[in-house]
């Protein structure tokens, strides 16, 4: 006799949440190493007490704005994969030529650049050569110049998905809700930021500037933003579900993550800071990584 869809879902459900952790596999058609987050509760935005936290390792951070980070609450979340590392140009030069995909800098023909503190609208400037002028991109490097949408075509082609805020939040903070992915402490050598990254993206897989999260992932904080799944709401905490949150309905902007080599204060690179931007901005410091339900590949 068969299994019956719901029951093999329900007990693949329970196998994928006692997995280990730092169980890692390769589930999209992209081949990107995925690190598995087990299913379950964590503390999700910013509490009085992280507030504290914080000020004790960053005093300078007083006066921060909390306020689209909160309230503090529990939510529940089911099994996923997300990418360990951010896509790399290597990855998205394959969809590009797998698909003829063309990204919206490519279309009009400009983006964003930082350099030297300045932004500037840089003809040329695309995924293929981020600066317009200058050097092509290294291919082991997270892509950047990417729009929303192209970074959504991207998971969508390999099989997957953009992560919702609340998939990257418990990837960066674990279930004990860490201030930044390697603890609570601030520390400046374990991410790329604007002190050390000489004003440019590095190598995703790299022994230096880098950490990884309580479950395996690295580079959440620092190095490059990272767009997620939901569109910007600065009061969805207080309404949205406690099971498998995934923003608001609609809007005009949608939220990144992580921070990126260009920032210097600590605020922004916790595991909790919301920041956000129109869903059609592209720049040189902006990329992706994807996500997937785990149940998606279960052993049934």
């Amino acid at each position: 006799m068969g299994i019956r869809p719901r029951a093999a879902a329900l007990a693949a459900a329970l196998i994928l949440a006692s997995l280990p952790a730092t169980a890692a596999a390769a589930p999209g058609k992209d081949g990107a190493r995925m690190v598995l987050v087990p299913g379950g509760a964590f503390r999700m935005g910013t509490s009085g007490a992280d507030i504290k936290r914080l000020l004790r390792t960053c005093p300078s951070c007083r006066g921060g704005r909390f306020g689209t980070e909160t309230p503090h609450r529990l939510v529940q979340l089911h099994a996923f994969y997300i990418d360990k590392y951010p896509v790399t140009v290597r990855l998205f030069r394959r969809f590009a030529e797998e698909t003829g995909w063309r990204t919206l800098a490519e279309k009009e023909g400009w983006g964003w650049v930082l350099s030297g503190g300045k932004w500037v609208g840089a003809r040329g400037a695309t995924w293929r050569r981020p600066a317009g002028a200058g050097p092509f991109a290294s291919a082991d490097h997270p892509v950047v110049q990417v729009a929303w949408a192209d970074a959504d075509a991207y998971c969508r082609w390999a099989g997957k998905r953009l992560p919702t805020e609340a998939e990257w939040e418990k990837s960066a903070r674990g279930a004990g809700g860490r201030l930044f992915p390697w603890g609570d402490s601030w520390e400046p050598a374990r991410l790329l930021h604007r002190g050390n990254s000489k004003e440019t993206t590095h190598p995703v897989r790299r022994s230096y500037l880098t950490h990884d999260s309580p479950y395996g992932v690295s580079d959440l904080s620092g190095h490059v933003w990272e767009w997620v799944a939901d569109w910007f709401a600065p009061d969805i905490y207080n309404r949205a579900p406690a099971l498998n949150p995934a923003g608001a309905f609609h809007g005009t902007r949608r939220v990144k993550r992580g921070g990126a080599w260009n920032i210097a204060t600590p605020l922004v690179f916790r595991g909790a800071y919301r920041d956000y931007h129109p869903p059609e901005l592209r720049n040189n410091i902006s990329g992706f990584r994807c996500a997937v339900e785990a149940a998606l590949f279960s052993p049934f």
